[in-house]
């Protein structure tokens, strides 16, 4: 019987048992496309990652849900990083690059947090604001005044604000709703072009805490129920594009937006954006269990 090792780490957390959890496997090239999907189904996580193959200073990292093979996803990038730099790489390195199916990524230790910056960043669809309110069960008052768009850098999330914290909060979709609102849409994976099915990013300028300036929640449709994810990294990169096009916060900002409190686990993500759109996401991550896993 073959073994791999293992490392569980919790992401976007300031304290451990929040943000959002990855299990990362090392020394996977041994496992094919098939074993590693099991495997991800096996830990039931959002993600799970395989360390594939190691050049100097460069890692290739495959990304997993519990459906499918992800091109691009922030928590798994920032954690697996979090990894190499702390358990397998060395302390002592202060920037890598991972190789993702999107392209190489560079990740860097900067001011206590693990960060990342992408150049690419697209919208590709406006959908009417009515129709999202129906599929929220809000009216279409308690949504805010940008428009409701898909914005991409490696994975699309449709960019839905609400109007304040307290609707954010009580937000409740059902299952049903949302699937005819996907394929009525062709946004979820049984008739996207891209195979991929569109998160619901919904996000309001309040927060629930004075040091942070944002509150989001994501929402997505996996294995036909509704799963909120505690901290989406690749939700704030395509958030950080779309807020710098309509500069939300002007063309370049720092800004900390929290997620992750209505489930439990509080997450804390470091989004910014320069003058000429390249969006900056960074958070803590803390370690918490390794482990070997038998083949």
């Amino acid at each position: 019987m073959n073994t791999i090792p293992f490392f569980l780490v919790d992401v976007f957390a300031e304290n451990r048992l929040e943000g959002n959890q990855l299990a990362v496997f090392n020394n996977a090239d041994q496992l094919n496309t098939e074993t590693m999907q099991a495997i991800a189904k096996e830990t039931n996580l959002a993600e799970t990652t395989f360390i594939t193959g190691k050049k100097e200073g460069s890692f290739d990292v495959r990304i997993f849900t519990t459906e499918y093979e992800m091109p691009f996803a922030g928590h798994p990038t920032i954690g697996t990083a979090a990894v190499i730099f702390q358990k397998i790489g060395g302390n002592r390195q202060l920037e890598l690059v991972l190789n993702l199916k999107i392209g190489p990524v560079r990740v860097y230790q900067k001011s206590g947090l693990f960060q990342f910056s992408l150049t690419n960043g697209a919208i590709s669809k406006t959908l009417q604001k009515y129709e999202i309110a129906k599929m929220l069960g809000l009216s279409e008052s308690k949504l805010g005044k940008f428009p409701a768009e898909i914005s991409s850098t490696g994975y699309p999330f449709l960019m839905v604000q609400i109007a304040d914290l307290d609707t954010l909060k009580r937000i409740s979709i059902a299952p049903t709703d949302l699937l005819v609102f996907l394929q009525n849409h062709k946004i979820h994976k049984s008739n996207s072009p891209d195979n991929y099915t569109v998160g619901i990013f919904c996000f309001c300028l309040e927060a629930e805490r004075v040091e942070n300036d944002m509150h989001s929640r994501m929402f997505l449709l996996q294995d036909n129920i509704i799963l909120e994810d505690p901290a989406t990294g690749s939700a704030h990169t395509a958030f950080s594009y779309y807020a710098h096009k309509h500069e939300i916060f002007g063309k370049a900002f720092q800004k900390r937006s929290e997620q992750g409190f209505e489930i439990g686990r509080p997450s804390i993500l470091h989004i910014a954006a320069s003058e000429d759109g390249i969006v900056t996401l960074g958070g803590q991550v803390q370690f918490i269990a390794s482990g070997i896993w038998e083949i």
